[in-house]
Protein backbone atom coordinates (compact mmCIF):
# COMPACT_ATOMS: atom_id res chain seq x y z
CA UNK A 1 0.00 0.00 0.00
CA UNK A 2 1.24 3.16 -1.31
CA UNK A 3 2.51 5.64 1.61
CA UNK A 4 -0.20 8.47 2.45
CA UNK A 5 1.10 12.44 1.84
CA UNK A 6 0.99 14.35 5.62
CA UNK A 7 -1.06 16.52 4.07
CA UNK A 8 -3.85 13.85 3.81
CA UNK A 9 -3.49 13.13 7.08
CA UNK A 10 -6.43 14.04 9.31
CA UNK A 11 -5.57 15.93 12.06
CA UNK A 12 -7.26 16.50 15.23
CA UNK A 13 -8.99 19.63 16.13
CA UNK A 14 -8.90 20.32 20.00
CA UNK A 15 -10.50 23.82 20.04
CA UNK A 16 -13.20 23.62 21.99
CA UNK A 17 -11.52 20.95 24.61
CA UNK A 18 -10.24 23.11 27.73
CA UNK A 19 -8.43 19.85 28.66
CA UNK A 20 -6.59 18.80 25.18
CA UNK A 21 -3.49 18.50 25.87
CA UNK A 22 -3.47 18.67 29.67
CA UNK A 23 -2.14 15.26 30.20
CA UNK A 24 0.79 15.06 28.66
CA UNK A 25 3.84 17.14 28.42
CA UNK A 26 3.80 16.49 24.52
CA UNK A 27 2.71 18.88 21.94
CA UNK A 28 -0.87 18.22 19.92
CA UNK A 29 -1.86 19.69 16.86
CA UNK A 30 -4.26 22.48 16.70
CA UNK A 31 -5.86 23.78 13.42
CA UNK A 32 -2.85 21.95 11.63
CA UNK A 33 -0.23 23.93 13.74
CA UNK A 34 1.74 22.67 16.42
CA UNK A 35 0.16 23.76 19.88
CA UNK A 36 2.41 22.93 23.25
CA UNK A 37 0.92 20.81 25.60
CA UNK A 38 0.15 22.15 29.51
CA UNK A 39 2.35 20.25 31.39
CA UNK A 40 0.70 20.01 35.02
CA UNK A 41 3.11 20.76 37.83
CA UNK A 42 2.81 18.33 40.86
CA UNK A 43 2.77 20.21 44.01
CA UNK A 44 6.56 19.96 45.75
CA UNK A 45 5.89 17.72 48.77
CA UNK A 46 6.68 20.37 51.93
CA UNK A 47 10.01 19.54 53.93
CA UNK A 48 10.06 18.19 57.23
CA UNK A 49 11.95 20.32 59.95
CA UNK A 50 14.89 18.17 61.54
CA UNK A 51 16.30 20.71 63.63
CA UNK A 52 14.86 18.91 66.49
CA UNK A 53 17.42 16.19 65.86
CA UNK A 54 20.97 15.72 66.29
CA UNK A 55 24.00 13.55 66.01
CA UNK A 56 25.71 12.33 69.47
CA UNK A 57 29.85 12.27 69.91
CA UNK A 58 28.60 7.99 69.84
CA UNK A 59 27.14 8.25 66.14
CA UNK A 60 23.55 7.71 67.73
CA UNK A 61 20.55 10.24 66.94
CA UNK A 62 18.24 11.82 69.88
CA UNK A 63 15.82 14.31 70.04
CA UNK A 64 16.82 18.02 70.76
CA UNK A 65 14.20 20.78 71.24
CA UNK A 66 14.98 24.59 70.98
CA UNK A 67 14.20 26.30 74.06
CA UNK A 68 12.17 29.53 73.66
CA UNK A 69 11.21 31.90 76.10
CA UNK A 70 10.84 35.80 77.06
CA UNK A 71 9.22 38.17 79.77
CA UNK A 72 5.91 38.87 81.32
CA UNK A 73 5.48 41.88 78.61
CA UNK A 74 6.78 40.00 75.71
CA UNK A 75 9.39 42.93 75.02
CA UNK A 76 11.90 39.99 75.95
CA UNK A 77 12.32 36.99 73.86
CA UNK A 78 15.00 34.20 73.53
CA UNK A 79 15.93 31.04 72.26
CA UNK A 80 18.59 28.27 72.72
CA UNK A 81 19.46 25.28 71.06
CA UNK A 82 21.39 23.75 73.53
CA UNK A 83 19.63 21.39 76.27
CA UNK A 84 19.86 22.67 80.03
CA UNK A 85 23.23 22.08 81.78
CA UNK A 86 21.18 21.87 85.16
CA UNK A 87 18.23 22.83 86.89
CA UNK A 88 16.47 23.32 90.37
CA UNK A 89 15.29 25.33 93.05
CA UNK A 90 17.48 28.27 95.57
CA UNK A 91 15.86 28.76 98.85
CA UNK A 92 19.05 31.47 99.84
CA UNK A 93 17.70 34.86 100.70
CA UNK A 94 19.29 36.66 97.71
CA UNK A 95 17.38 34.16 95.22
CA UNK A 96 14.18 34.83 97.87
CA UNK A 97 14.57 38.55 96.75
CA UNK A 98 15.43 38.28 93.04
CA UNK A 99 12.81 36.31 92.68
CA UNK A 100 10.30 37.59 94.64
CA UNK A 101 9.01 34.02 95.84
CA UNK A 102 9.58 31.73 98.98
CA UNK A 103 12.50 30.12 96.31
CA UNK A 104 14.10 30.49 92.76
CA UNK A 105 13.46 28.13 90.11
CA UNK A 106 16.23 28.05 87.40
CA UNK A 107 17.21 26.50 85.05
CA UNK A 108 20.79 27.04 83.60
CA UNK A 109 22.35 27.08 79.75
CA UNK A 110 25.30 27.65 77.75
CA UNK A 111 26.16 31.07 77.91
CA UNK A 112 27.40 31.33 74.39
CA UNK A 113 23.95 29.33 72.98
CA UNK A 114 21.88 31.95 74.84
CA UNK A 115 20.27 34.58 72.25
CA UNK A 116 18.22 37.12 72.34
CA UNK A 117 15.75 37.53 69.19
CA UNK A 118 13.84 40.70 70.94
CA UNK A 119 14.42 43.27 73.15
CA UNK A 120 17.66 44.50 75.75
CA UNK A 121 17.98 43.62 79.00
CA UNK A 122 18.22 46.00 82.01
CA UNK A 123 21.41 45.05 83.79
CA UNK A 124 22.66 45.42 87.46
CA UNK A 125 25.21 44.27 89.79
CA UNK A 126 24.68 43.27 93.02
CA UNK A 127 26.82 45.21 95.82
CA UNK A 128 29.57 43.76 96.97
CA UNK A 129 28.08 40.45 94.86
CA UNK A 130 29.82 38.13 92.39
CA UNK A 131 27.06 37.78 90.20
CA UNK A 132 25.10 39.78 87.01
CA UNK A 133 21.49 40.28 86.73
CA UNK A 134 19.08 41.05 83.87
CA UNK A 135 15.49 41.72 83.79
CA UNK A 136 13.16 43.50 81.42
CA UNK A 137 12.76 47.26 81.93
CA UNK A 138 9.47 47.91 80.89
CA UNK A 139 7.48 44.95 82.77
CA UNK A 140 10.28 43.76 85.57
CA UNK A 141 10.61 40.22 84.78
CA UNK A 142 13.72 38.82 85.94
CA UNK A 143 15.81 37.13 82.87
CA UNK A 144 19.60 36.75 83.83
CA UNK A 145 21.34 35.39 86.52
CA UNK A 146 25.06 34.96 86.15
CA UNK A 147 27.97 34.39 87.70
CA UNK A 148 30.82 36.93 87.41
CA UNK A 149 33.98 34.30 88.49
CA UNK A 150 33.96 30.84 88.31
CA UNK A 151 33.65 29.09 91.88
CA UNK A 152 36.00 26.56 90.96
CA UNK A 153 38.45 28.58 91.02
CA UNK A 154 37.74 29.24 95.04
CA UNK A 155 37.18 25.50 95.92
CA UNK A 156 39.69 23.07 97.44
CA UNK A 157 38.62 20.30 94.83
CA UNK A 158 36.91 21.24 91.38
CA UNK A 159 32.82 20.59 91.79
CA UNK A 160 30.06 21.48 89.43
CA UNK A 161 30.99 24.16 86.67
CA UNK A 162 29.21 27.23 88.17
CA UNK A 163 30.54 30.66 86.50
CA UNK A 164 30.50 33.06 83.38
CA UNK A 165 30.02 29.90 80.93
CA UNK A 166 26.45 29.09 82.79
CA UNK A 167 23.45 31.93 82.86
CA UNK A 168 20.62 30.91 84.68
CA UNK A 169 17.13 31.51 83.94
CA UNK A 170 13.93 31.83 85.96
CA UNK A 171 11.87 28.46 84.63
CA UNK A 172 8.66 30.29 84.49
CA UNK A 173 9.93 32.86 81.88
CA UNK A 174 10.25 29.53 79.20
CA UNK A 175 7.34 28.84 77.04
CA UNK A 176 7.07 25.25 78.25
CA UNK A 177 8.48 25.22 81.92
CA UNK A 178 6.80 21.77 81.99
CA UNK A 179 10.00 19.44 80.05
CA UNK A 180 12.50 21.19 82.61
CA UNK A 181 13.62 18.21 85.09
CA UNK A 182 14.64 19.14 88.23
CA UNK A 183 17.88 17.97 89.85
CA UNK A 184 18.62 19.69 93.18
CA UNK A 185 17.54 21.68 96.20
CA UNK A 186 20.05 24.65 97.21
CA UNK A 187 20.43 27.37 100.02
CA UNK A 188 18.15 25.08 102.05
CA UNK A 189 19.30 26.67 105.46
CA UNK A 190 17.03 29.12 104.07
CA UNK A 191 14.10 27.71 103.57
CA UNK A 192 10.32 28.68 104.45
CA UNK A 193 8.89 26.87 107.14
CA UNK A 194 6.31 26.04 105.17
CA UNK A 195 7.66 24.96 102.10
CA UNK A 196 7.62 21.09 101.69
CA UNK A 197 10.70 19.13 99.94
CA UNK A 198 9.28 16.04 98.04
CA UNK A 199 11.31 13.43 96.27
CA UNK A 200 14.82 12.52 96.28
CA UNK A 201 16.57 15.38 95.18
CA UNK A 202 19.93 16.09 96.81
CA UNK A 203 19.52 19.18 99.44
CA UNK A 204 22.49 21.45 99.70
CA UNK A 205 23.29 24.48 102.50
CA UNK A 206 24.89 27.32 101.09
CA UNK A 207 27.87 26.92 103.61
CA UNK A 208 28.46 23.56 102.02
CA UNK A 209 29.77 25.34 98.86
CA UNK A 210 33.43 26.22 100.17
CA UNK A 211 33.66 28.46 96.20
CA UNK A 212 30.76 30.60 97.06
CA UNK A 213 32.13 31.15 100.64
CA UNK A 214 34.88 32.67 99.38
CA UNK A 215 33.88 34.39 96.30
CA UNK A 216 31.90 36.49 98.31
CA UNK A 217 34.42 37.23 100.90
CA UNK A 218 36.75 38.24 97.81
CA UNK A 219 34.29 40.48 96.50
CA UNK A 220 33.80 42.16 100.14
CA UNK A 221 37.64 42.54 100.00
CA UNK A 222 37.80 44.55 96.27
CA UNK A 223 40.20 41.36 95.51
CA UNK A 224 37.43 40.45 92.56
Amino acid sequence: MPARHPASVTRPDFRGDPHAGQHSGHSCLWNGRMRPGIIRLRKSRPRCDISFLRWTYAGSLETHMKWTGGCLCGAIKYECDEDPVSAGLCHCRRCQKWSGGPYYALVGFPTATLKFTKGTLTMFHEPGAIKERGFCGRCGSPIWDRYLVSLNDFRPEKGDPSGPDIVWIPIGTLDHPEKVELEFHFGVESKLPWVKIDGDLPQTRSEDDPGIAAAFQAARNGEI
